[in-house]
């Protein structure tokens, strides 16, 4: 699923609107997919100012504890191992837990890519 776009942007694509620009030449000058323009107006011509906000929603349930100690488990891999990427993590994880279900790699890319950020 795609970003969201952000909130001061969905507000200059409303000014835009107001101002007479149609969809595509919004989507256009502020590199985005005229579609999602096109439906952020339709919202918002439905819905009104509720539109502005994003309609994503969040997580029915957290993460099971498994879950979460698999991804503590690539991380400790992750820094024995520097060069490894998380497709190779994955291998070490299934090997070591084969009947646990294993997060997917984008999933693995993520946890890693945050933990990189925060270890240096």
């Amino acid at each position: 699923m795609p970003h969201p776009i952000p909130l001061p942007v969905r507000q200059v694509i409303v000014q835009r609107a107001e101002q007479g620009q149609s969809a595509g030449l919004i989507a256009r000058s502020l590199g985005l997919v005229s579609r999602s323009v096109r439906q952020l107006l339709q919202r918002l011509r439905m819905q009104g100012n509720n539109a502005l906000l994003t309609s994503y929603p969040g997580r029915a349930y957290p993460h099971p504890p498994q879950f979460r100690a698999l991804v503590e488990e690539a991380l400790q891999l992750r820094r024995e191992h520097p060069t490894w990427g998380a497709g190779l993590v994955r291998v070490w994880l299934r090997r070591d837990y084969p009947a646990a279900p294993i997060p997917a790699e984008r999933t693995l890319l993520t946890a890693i890519g945050t933990a990189r950020r925060f270890v240096g």
